[in-house]
Order: C-alpha cells, then structure tokens, then sequence
C-alpha cells in the first residue's frame, strides 16, 4: 500500500511539473505544441477523479494540475470554480491537521480568489482578498516562505487587476502601498515581474501619473529573459501612448519606427500593431487643434473597430483598452472616466 501511494504521487507531481514548465516557458500561457500536451494531461485516468488520488500530497496536486490546466488554456468555469471550492472545503474539515496546513490552505484560497474573477464573481474575489490578507499578515517573518510570498504577490496583483477592470486605479494604488515593502522584484520570478510591472503601469497610466507609469514600463522593457513574454510585446505600444500624453510628441515617430523594427523581429507585428505604429508614425504631427484630435483619433477608432469585427484574436485587449483610450481622446475626458461609463 505503501509503495502504490508513493507511485500515485509521482505519477501527479510528473504531469504537475510538465504544466509548471510550460508556463515558466511561455509566462502563463499556452502556445504551439502546448495544447496537445495539455489535452493529453487531462485525458489521463489520474485526473478522472479525485478518488485516483491516494494520498493528501496526491490530491493536491489534483487540484493544482487541474487549476494549471486552466490557467495555461485561458479557460474557467463554474466546475473550475466549484472544484477550488470543494479543495477548500476539505481543508477547512479536519481542524486538527488545519495549522500544519496553513500554507496549503493559503494558496487553495489564492487560486479560489483566481478563479472567482476569471468567472465573474468580483464581490467574491473582494471578500477573499481580505481573508488572505488577513492570515498572510498574521504570520510570523519565519513562516513567510518564499513560495508563499509568490502566490500573495500573484493574489495581490490579481487584486490590483480587479479593481484597474473596474475603474478604480486609487483602490489599485491603495494594495499597492499595502504591499510593496514585502517585495524584492530582484527576487521575483520573470513572469511575475513582468506582470507586475504592467499592472502598475496601467495603474498610474489609468491615475495620470505618466511620469509614474513610464518607470515601470521602462522595468518591463530593459527586462532580459529567454522567454519574450506578450507583455514586453504590447509595451511596445504602450511606450507610444505614454510618451504622447507626457507631450513628447518629437519622440514618436522615432518610437514608433523603433517598436515597428521590434515588433516585426518577434513576429508579433500583426494588423492591429501595424494600426496603431502606423497612426504614432504618420497621423500625430498632423495634429493642431482640438478639432483636428477628435478627426484623427476618430478616424483610428473606425480603423480598430474594423479590425475586431469578426476577430477571434483578443489577446491584446485583455491587457490594455485602446478603444476607452482613444475615446478619451475624442470626447476630451481623461481615460479613466471612460473606463468607470463602460464598467456602470
């Protein structure tokens, strides 16, 4: 018995470590030959059921593989979310093993909380966020493991995400403060730090704080990794936007012809890139007056809402909204009023 057991959790933590390498390798998302790899893990009988698990060790990482798959695929749902919610509950049931668990416990609550966004459950997501923030200040220095420190970070960051969707950078800002004195970003794996950064620079991008914003854009792309993550790709565009609300308009068309050379060496230069490069590179310096701003921004929004008609590629606005963006510039509204009319 003792030896199937054994077998059992070798058998998960060899399908939980291929996940863990396909989203180191590609910052969380799955690409090319990645797909067959995932649909393969969970056609294996070990994931049937969580009764194939055999141990506590072996349902952990049932639920983590289950999770990752999720993660790397891009795809939640309510069995998504009433599995982390089961894992949960099964935690909480045995209190006498409860404390040596803490740490298990921590991160089950952290993906819940994920997950509860990833399905449209934000008052959920809120509520967690406060339940870990609150065991995770209770620990004492010494219990406060790196890897814990990882997924409270990664909990943090979605939480700062939650509220940048919703209009409300300064609740963003206010995490931030809470928690920025816990991390080392010399310390944070690549696809943290890279998330980080973007975060906080669609934080103060969405605050005005442009001066802000440019820092932690100009950490993402002097940001050396093997693996070029998308959001070095979009930033790209983002230097674009920021430079022009900082009035560097000289700058622009060199920017722009800069980003082009990059964008077309990554093969990441698609007709939405070629859209916005091309208007930062040609359409700016022809703007004098308010009149000719809302002509010209007006005309680029027709060009990207031609764009995603019939689109199945949205990968770049999940990162930014150009179209709240541009609009703002139409209207003459500052940006993140655009944002809270979409979001009422």
């Amino acid at each position: 018995k003792h030896l199937e057991c054994l077998k059992n959790i070798t058998e998960y933590r060899s399908l939980l470590s291929q996940l863990r390498l396909m989203k180191a390798k590609h910052a969380g998302k799955a690409q090319g030959s990645d797909f067959v790899k995932i649909n393969s893990i969970l056609s294996s009988p070990l994931l049937a059921s969580p009764d194939r698990a055999l141990s506590f060790s072996a349902l952990k990482n049932y639920n983590l593989i289950h999770l990752y798959c999720s993660v790397l695929l891009d795809k939640y749902d309510n069995t998504t979310y009433n599995r982390q919610k089961e894992w949960i509950m099964y935690l909480e049931s045995d209190k006498t093993k409860f404390t040596d668990r803490i740490h298990t416990y921590l991160a089950a609550l952290i993906n819940l909380m994920l997950v509860q966004i990833k399905v449209g459950k934000p008052d959920e997501a809120e509520k967690q966020y406060e339940k870990i923030k609150n065991i995770f200040f209770s620990l004492t220095p010494k219990k406060r493991t790196k890897s814990l420190l990882d997924d409270f970070i990664g909990a943090s960051s979605n939480y700062i995400v939650l509220f940048i969707e919703r209009g409300n950078p300064e609740k963003s800002l206010k995490t931030w403060e809470e928690i920025k004195n816990f991390i080392s970003f010399n310390k944070l794996n690549p696809y943290m730090f890279l998330i980080m950064c973007d975060n906080l620079y669609t934080m103060y991008f969405m605050l005005g704080k442009y001066h802000d914003a440019l820092y932690w854009l100009n950490k993402n792309l002097n940001f050396k990794e093997k693996y070029l993550s998308y959001a070095q790709t979009i930033a790209r565009l983002y230097i674009l936007l920021v430079h022009y609300e900082l009035g560097n308009y000289k700058m622009l068309r060199y920017l722009a012809k800069s980003s082009k050379r990059f964008l077309i060496k990554h093969n990441s230069f698609f007709e939405f890139e070629k859209t916005m490069v091309s208007f930062f590179e040609n359409k700016i310096a022809k703007i004098r007056s308010q009149q000719q701003q809302v002509r010209i921004f007006g005309e680029l929004k027709e060009q990207i809402m031609d764009l995603y008609k019939g689109s199945t590629r949205g990968g770049i606005v999940e990162y930014f909204d150009f179209i709240s963006w541009i609009e703002s510039k139409i209207r003459n509204k500052p940006f993140v009023e655009i944002i809270r009319e979409k979001v009422k």
